[in-house]
C-alpha cells in the first residue's frame, strides 16, 4: 500500500523528516480502520480468530487511555483504478491464514465502547481521512506510505511508529510533516511527484525508481520542469491521488450522527441502509457488487461451495435481475488449510425462491418485522418454530448449523458422541463461511434476528470447546453460571443431536 522503499527512506532520514512526540489526553487521532487492521493482524503474525480478538482488545483499550481515536474505514470502490492492484495483491496474500471474522471482531469491539467514534466512508477511505484530520485538526495514524505525500496541516504518524505497546504515561511516536521535506532542500510542492517516478497503487511507471535516486532530482528541479520531465498529463492524475477534497460528507456524519447521512451512493442504496452502511453495520461488498457486478470473497471457498446460495440470495436483495452475473474472485483451497489459487467465478442471482420473489432493498424498506424475519428462515431453508425456544441471541447461529446440514455435500460429521468438532476442519470452516454470509443476509434484510455477537464465536473460551469436543453440563442440568460462549456451545450441541435423531 503506497509508495515502495518510502517507509524505508523516511526511517533512515528521520532527523529531517520527523519529529519524536507523546501522545496524551485531549489529543486526538484519526486512525485509518482498514489499514491499521491489516497492521495488527498480518504483522504480528497471530495465528487465530481468539490471538486476534485479544490483540485488537489490547489496542482500543491502551489507546482510548492516552487519545481520543477516530477510527475511519474504506467502503466500496468507485471506479477501476486500482483493480489490477487488488488482483495482485490478493493473489500475493493467499498463502496467508485469514482469519474470517477479523474485521467483524474489529467493528463489534470499537462499537461496545461509546467513547470511540467509527464511520465508513462511501468509498476508500484515504481522502476522507485526510480532510477529517484538517477538520479535527489532529494527526492521521495508518501503515499506508501514500500519506507521507498528502498535505496533511497536522501531520501523520505511521503505525510502525506509533509505540502504543510500551504506553505509559503517554504514547510516544513520530510525527511526519510534508514541510520537513525543506530540510532536504526539496520543495513541498513535488513531493507528491516522487509517485510519479517510484509508482503507487494506481501511478505504474514503466521503469520505476527508487526512492533515494529520484530525491536527488526534485532537489534539483522545480516543479515545472519536473513536470516537463514526467508530462503534464500526469499532474491530474497526481492531484486525484494526493490532494484533499474540498468537503467531506464524513465530517457531517460525525459531528452530526442522528441526522440523516448524506451519502454519494443515495441513488443506488435506500436511506436506512445507507445509515447502516455508514455505521459500518453493513459490509463494503456491498458497493463493489452494486457498482461493478464483482466481490472478493474473504475466505476459502473449497471444493465445496456450501455458501453459495446464500450469497446468489444476497446478489437476488442488491442486484434483483436473474439476467445479471455477479464475478466473484475466490480463495481456492485444493488440499490442506491454505489457499492455493485465486478462481473466478460467474455466479448468477437467486431472485425467486419457494414461488416467492426475493425484494430488493427498496421494498424492504416497507415491510414489517414479522414478514423480514419469514424471509430469513425461508432464506435458511429452516422452520421458524426450530428456534423459539431458544435465546433470541442464539437464533442466527443455530439456522447456519442447520442450513449447513442440509447443504453439505459430505456424510456430516459423526462420531460416538455426536459432536461438532473443530478436528473436523472442512465441515469445521463450512459452517463458519455459511455463518458469516447468514450475518450478511440478516444484514441486508433489516436485522429481522437478533445479531450475532461474533466475539463469543471466535472467543478463546469457545474455541478451546471446541477443540476439547466437550459440553460443560449435560442436557437437563442448571445452567446458571455457565458463560455464554458455553451456553452457545450447549445449545449447538442440542441441536446437532436433534438432527441427528430426525
Amino acid at each position: 500500500m503506497g509508495v515502495p522503499r518510502l517507509k524505508k527512506f523516511i526511517k533512515e532520514n528521520s532527523e529531517y523528516l520527523s519529529r519524536d512526540l507523546t501522545l496524551n489526553l485531549p489529543n486526538t487521532i484519526i486512525i485509518d480502520g482498514t489499514n491499521v487492521l491489516y497492521e495488527i493482524y498480518h504483522k504480528k503474525g497471530l495465528q487465530n480468530d481468539s490471538e486476534n480478538l485479544e490483540k485488537l482488545h489490547d489496542f482500543v483499550s491502551t489507546i482510548k487511555k492516552y487519545v481520543k481515536p477516530i477510527f475511519i474505514f474504506d467502503g466500496g470502490h468507485a471506479n477501476d483504478q486500482k483493480f489490477p492492484t487488488m488482483i495482485e495483491r490478493r493473489k500475493n496474500t493467499l498463502q496467508k491464514k485469514e482469519c474470517i471474522f477479523l474485521s467483524d471482531n474489529w467493528i463489534k469491539i470499537l462499537k461496545e465502547l461509546d467513547e470511540i467514534q467509527i464511520a465508513r466512508c462511501d468509498f476508500e477511505a484515504d481522502h476522507e481521512i485526510a480532510k477529517i484530520a484538517s477538520a479535527y485538526e489532529c494527526p492521521v495514524l495508518s501503515g499506508d506510505s501514500d500519506f507521507y505525500l498528502m498535505d496533511l496541516k497536522h501531520g501523520f504518524i505511521l503505525y510502525d511508529d506509533f509505540k502504543w505497546e510500551e504506553a505509559k504515561n503517554g504514547i510516544k511516536c513520530k510525527l511526519y510533516h510534508r514541510e520537513f521535506w525543506e530540510k532536504m532542500g526539496v520543495k513541498e510542492e513535488c513531493v507528491p511527484y516522487l509517485a510519479a517516478f517510484a509508482g503507487n497503487d494506481i501511478i505504474k511507471p514503466q521503469k520505476p525508481g527508487k526512492v533515494e535516486d529520484i530525491v536527488p532530482f526534485l532537489k534539483k528541479n522545480s516543479l515545472d520542469e519536473v513536470l516537463k520531465y514526467v508530462g503534464a498529463k500526469l499532474k491530474p492524475l497526481i492531484s486525484s491521488c494526493y490532494s484533499l477534497p474540498e468537503t467531506s460528507l464524513v465530517v457531517e456524519y460525525l459531528r452530526t450522527p442522528d441526522n440523516r447521512p448524506i451519502s454519494q451512493l443515495s441513488s443506488h442504496f435506500p436511506d436506512w441502509f445507507i445509515e447502516l452502511y455508514r455505521k459500518c453495520e453493513v459490509g463494503k461488498y456491498v458497493v463493489d457488487v452494486v457498482l461493478h457486478k464483482r466481490r472478493f470473497l474473504g475466505h476459502n471457498v473449497g471444493y465445496t461451495d456450501t455458501s453459495l446460495r446464500l450469497r446468489q440470495m444476497q446478489y437476488g436483495i442488491l442486484i434483483n435481475d436473474s439476467k445479471s452475473t455477479i464475478t466473484e474472485y475466490q480463495p481456492y483451497v485444493a488440499l490442506g488449510d491454505m489457499a492455493s489459487e485465486l478462481k473466478e467465478k460467474n455466479v448468477k442471482p437467486i431472485t425467486q425462491l419457494q414461488l416467492r420473489n426475493i425484494p430488493n432493498l427498496k421494498m424492504i424498506t416497507g415491510m414489517d418485522l414479522e414478514h423480514r424475519k419469514d424471509l430469513f428462515y425461508c432464506f435458511l431453508e429452516i422452520e421458524q418454530s426450530v428456534c423459539e425456544d431458544k435465546i433470541d441471541l442464539f437464533h442466527l447461529p443455530i439456522a447456519a448449523l442447520a442450513f449447513w446440514w442440509r447443504n453439505n455435500q459430505f456424510t456430516p460429521v459423526q462420531s460416538k458422541e455426536r459432536k461438532i468438532s473443530k478436528n473436523h476442519k472442512h465441515e469445521f470452516s463450512q459452517w463458519m463461511a455459511i455463518l458469516k454470509h447468514t450475518i450478511y443476509l440478516n444484514q441486508l434484510l433489516k436485522f429481522p434476528i437478533t445479531k450475532c455477537d461474533v466475539t463469543v464465536i471466535t472467543s478463546k473460551v469457545f474455541s478451546k470447546l471446541f477443540e476439547e469436543n466437550k459440553k460443560q453440563r449435560s442436557q437437563g442440568e442448571n445452567s446458571a453460571g455457565l458463560s455464554e460462549q458455553e451456553e452457545l456451545y450447549n445449545a449447538l450441541e442440542l441441536f446437532i443431536d436433534q438432527l441427528y435423531q430426525s
